[in-house]
């Protein structure tokens, strides 16, 4: 990919600004800034900068604007979540100890304040694991990895006094995979998806790829199973999905989370039919306040649709944290 400092330079530049044409690669001060006056009139009109914290009510925060991500996690019933460890940075002395009695390799490592798929790392091996912790700072959340095949982001929201809420957002994440053609090297092909060209440029340290090796024809690679957009994963928009009976098993999920009223789960599923029974579900995490509907980064919604649906999104939100703090609801 990268003949010299020049052509490197000159496919970087390109590559930066091809990404302002598309929505889903534009950083978040930009996409939200447009939204600003909505957030202030929010604000003025919820009496205070803090009314966002009663959307949530049974979610701890673990600073000003950040809920604890561990303490979301213990809200959920056990039997719909990964083996989950979280490890305190002051114990960081005994964490490798602790990890390696805890779960079998692969694992799944993330930090408990990261946002956006940031820090987050599967670990084949102890050597990966001690290269990934060398490096890390800060409060650790270490999961196993569920092989289920397939991952959604969906989004629910319930209206405080209502029975029933509802799914506002179904998201499949694909995440990246090449066909070989039996000529290519893979650096070829990922040079030539302007998706994957971009995690080319990345160079994440922790994702091992052969990119001279050829790929015999029709032999397909996932590049990297962690389903988050930063590390290359297309969101596409599966609202069609939606099904009552999924609305159903979401629906009970969040009823036995206290002072959950508005998110987004990111789960992994056996298939979209078990998934209707209620079996063969993870959830991998729960975003609360700040979480996106994700289907605003497929690039068929056109930029108009997706703020739209973002000022909509804030409107509940409003709504629900009024209706909370009207009914005295601490959780």
């Amino acid at each position: 990919m990268i003949r010299n400092k020049t052509y490197d330079y000159i496919v970087r530049l390109g590559v930066k600004f091809k990404k302002l044409a598309h929505f889903e690669y534009w950083p978040t001060l930009l996409i939200y800034i447009p939204l600003v006056p909505k957030l202030v009139s929010l604000f003025v009109r919820s009496g205070s900068l803090y009314a966002f914290r009663d959307t949530n009510p049974g979610f701890r925060f673990k600073s000003i604007i950040r809920e604890s991500k561990i303490d979301i996690l213990n809200s959920i019933p056990a039997k719909w979540l990964p083996k989950t460890l979280f490890l305190n940075q002051a114990d960081r002395a005994e964490w490798k100890g602790q990890i390696l009695e805890f779960q079998n390799f692969p694992i799944i490592c993330k930090p408990e304040t990261g946002e956006r798929g940031r820090g987050v790392s599967l670990l084949r091996d102890e050597i990966a694991l001690d290269a990934y912790l060398s490096k890390f700072e800060g409060n650790l959340i270490v999961q196993e990895y569920i092989h289920y095949p397939i991952e959604l982001g969906i989004f629910y929201i319930r209206i405080p006094g209502e029975k029933k809420g509802f799914i506002s957002s179904i998201v499949r994440k694909e995440p990246m995979e090449v066909i070989g053609d039996g000529i290519s090297t893979l650096r070829v092909l990922m040079e030539n998806n302007f998706r994957y060209l971009i995690q080319l440029l990345a160079e994440n340290k922790d994702r091992e790829l052969a990119l001279d090796m050829v790929l015999p024809k029709g032999k397909r690679v996932v590049l990297d199973p962690i389903a988050n957009h930063a590390r290359g994963t297309r969101f596409v928009d599966c609202y069609e999905y939606l099904h009552p009976e999924m609305e159903e098993v979401i629906g009970s999920i969040s009823d036995d989370i206290k002072g959950f009223y508005y998110g987004r789960f990111d789960l992994k599923i056996e298939s979209l039919d078990s998934f209707k029974e209620g079996v063969g579900i993870k959830i991998i995490e729960l975003n609360g306040i700040w979480s996106e509907p994700t289907h605003i980064y497929d690039s068929r919604n056109s930029i108009l649709d997706n703020y739209k649906t973002i000022a909509d999104h804030f409107n509940y939100a409003y709504l629900i944290a009024k209706l909370n703090r009207e009914r005295n609801i601490e959780a």
